[in-house]
């Protein structure tokens, strides 16, 4: 496909963009309903479409863009104090996850991709840092640095999974279902910004993934947009356990296909 003289979705099919563009809709919707959980479906699944680097930086570029429409409310409502150390943290951080990014071959980038979000996804649904609430709570000033820490890299690395890390710590911060989702989207705001300019500052943003950002943002927008509508209406209690499963199968299987790939399988 050729967009004002600039090649965009080069040996894609049509129907993978057509994939593609309903991934973006309803990973947005996602974020829309949650303020937070677009990123690992757009990578892990997106891998399977894209090659695993085009997918991250694709991702990563058009999260900024989605992000827009959502950063006055993180702004009106989210708890500034709570995040200003996190982000002191995840800024040198984001660097290093973005150099491992770099190095990392095709096929071994899809295994770190899969097995990096079934660590982060695991994690999450076993509710391994609420288990440690007190001790967290106690060092709050010390842990919550070193846990936006590790999630910068692993965000540099994958391109995914740092806020959803760093959500499990503020939810012991800011216990206000509204107020911890526009938190949430201010320190993302932070986050993702941050680490395209890193991304950015590496050459991985070509004009072509810029393009293919354009494209795909009415879809996006739209997508926040629907999922901003139904905020509340859908209890997080059924929905976030089908929508893990599907992450970890997919998180799985693009182990497994890097795996093998490396491997020469």
């Amino acid at each position: 496909m050729i967009i004002f003289g600039i090649p965009v979705f080069a040996d894609v099919s049509t129907l993978d963009v057509a994939l593609l563009a309903g991934l973006y809709f309803l990973s947005f919707a996602v974020k829309g309903m949650f303020g937070l959980g677009a990123m690992p479906p757009l990578v892990i699944f997106g891998a399977w479409i894209l090659e695993p680097h085009h997918a991250v930086v694709l991702a990563v570029v058009s999260n900024v863009f989605s992000q827009l429409q959502f950063i006055p409310e993180g702004v009106r409502n989210g708890d500034w104090r709570s995040v200003k150390g996190l982000i002191l943290a995840y800024l040198p951080a984001t660097i290093l996850g973005v150099w491992i990014f770099g190095w990392l071959e095709t096929a071994w980038l899809t295994v770190v991709l899969g097995v990096t979000l079934v660590a982060v996804l695991l994690a999450e649904w076993f509710s391994l840092f609420q288990r440690y609430e007190t001790t967290i709570q106690q060092r709050a000033s010390v842990l919550g640095p070193v846990l936006a820490a590790v999630s910068g890299v692993l965000a540099g690395v994958a391109g995914a999974g740092g806020v959803i890390m760093v959500s499990t710590y503020i939810k012991f911060i800011v216990k206000d279902p509204r107020a911890f989702r526009a938190t949430i989207i201010l320190i993302a705001t932070f986050f993702i910004g941050w680490r395209t300019v890193v991304f950015a500052a590496n050459g991985f943003v070509s004009i072509p993934i810029f393009t293919e950002c354009l494209v795909l943002l009415p879809i996006s927008l739209v997508g926040g947009y629907v999922g901003s509508l139904l905020f509340g209406r859908i209890p997080k209690e059924r929905f976030f356990p089908a929508f893990r499963i599907a992450l970890l199968l997919a998180s799985v299987n693009l182990v497994v296909k890097g795996a093998m790939t490396a491997l020469g399988g």
